[in-house]
């Protein structure tokens, strides 16, 4: 069977859509299916056509922003490339409604949040686009990506979180939601021996407490609570390790300046290996109050990392850590103080028998996600 996958970025970005589809699309070409990948030619040098992994990636040039343009053209591209597609797995709301409205196969809807919330995070801090995109986008993508979540075969979240939102959000029943918690590659995410080349390429003193930090450096993240609760800290001598870049990325760099703990903070940017990282820490502090699951906590506890995580406090705190961390057993859900989070922190951070126990039980609880088992949910009435 023919199955195709769609989103704007696909390889060579990495972000969490792209490794999604391609985790995904692993496990599908594993058993025995063609995968096509339709996305855009997002940094305009790509080629139109290119093989990776298996997979067949067909790159359409990137169309103006305007909603009914972009539908139409997205609609001629998906037609032309369609001929032996089955079943379609969207990550974006005009691919999706664009699928429904040419092809007449089963498409899911794959949904991490509310398309224009998604838009106004990214566009926080610039207020002449963010102005641009309330006033002119924001009510038409609105309409595209309901309408997308109504005529898909079947729109999917990761998290029973992100369904409350996306119904609330778009006045529509829970139960359309289908929710099915991602997976993780435990081969490549695993407890491994400190990785020593990595730590002197840091200036890490290699025995080093470290607490990670791992995504986009953007309002969502939170990341400012995370390095005044690391100032207030009592293990003096613990490294924040910071693995991301974003829109807040410089702000962050002079807020450690000024916090006088730079010298033990470390802005590692964007990693490929990120797994590498996982090995030289000893906790993962994800301080969001805004995640579609938090990808980034599986990963984190297949290496047999402790997490900290916010509390959700809906609507202002839409997170899914309930439905990933059991409190005081492989991590800690603390509310949104900067206090709260330190004090988890010095907690790992000082007491050995403690982070081994919780980080020995997130490795357990880590086993549970596989892929397998998403893409078995995922496929269940379709194949």
């Amino acid at each position: 069977m023919e199955i195709q996958l769609q989103n704007r970025t696909f390889f060579p970005s990495i972000g969490g859509v792209e490794q999604y589809l391609e985790s995904v699309g692993k496990v599908l070409e594993g058993r025995g299916h063609q995968i096509k990948v339709l996305c855009s030619n997002h940094s305009r040098n790509l080629p139109k056509k290119e093989t990776h992994n298996n997979f067949n990636i067909l790159r359409h040039t990137p169309y103006l922003p305007l909603p009914s343009y972009r539908l139409r053209k997205l609609e001629h591209f998906i037609s032309l490339n369609s001929s032996k597609t089955e079943l379609v797995i969207s990550r974006h709301p005009y691919y999706c409604l664009a699928s429904t409205n040419v092809l007449n196969v089963p498409v899911l809807f794959v949904l991490a949040a509310a398309w224009p919330t998604i838009m106004s995070y990214a566009l926080r801090g610039q207020a002449t686009k963010h102005f641009a995109y309330k006033l002119l986008l924001q009510k038409k993508e609105y309409q595209i990506e309901r309408e997308a979540i109504i005529r898909s075969t079947q729109p999917v979240v990761l998290s029973r979180m992100r369904a409350r939102e996306l119904a609330e959000y778009y006045k529509l029943s829970l139960s359309r939601f289908k929710v099915i918690p991602p997976g993780v590659d435990l081969d490549r995410f695993k407890p491994r021996r400190r990785d020593e080349k990595l730590i002197e390429s840091l200036n890490l003193p290699f025995k080093a407490k470290v607490v990670l930090f791992v995504g986009r450096l953007s309002a969502e993240k939170n990341v400012p609570n995370l390095l005044e609760a690391f100032k207030q800290t009592k293990h003096q001598q613990a490294y924040l390790l910071i693995a991301g870049d974003g829109p807040q990325a410089g702000e962050l760099k002079r807020m450690a300046e000024k916090l006088n703990i730079s010298d033990r903070v470390r802005f590692a940017g964007w990693r490929e290996d990120v797994e590498r990282l996982y090995s030289i820490s000893d906790l993962l502090a994800l301080p969001s109050i805004y995640e579609g699951f938090g990808h980034v906590y599986l990963e984190a506890m297949a290496c047999g990392l402790p997490c900290i995580g916010i509390k959700p406090d809906y609507p202002s705190v839409k997170v899914a850590t309930e439905e990933i961390i059991s409190n005081g057993r492989d991590g800690f859900i603390v509310p949104n103080f900067v206090s709260e989070i330190a004090e988890k922190m010095d907690i790992l951070l000082l007491n050995e028998e403690i982070r081994k126990e919780m980080g020995e039980s997130a490795r357990e609880k880590a086993e549970y996600y596989t892929w397998e088992k998403h893409v078995d949910k995922l496929l269940e009435n379709f194949i």
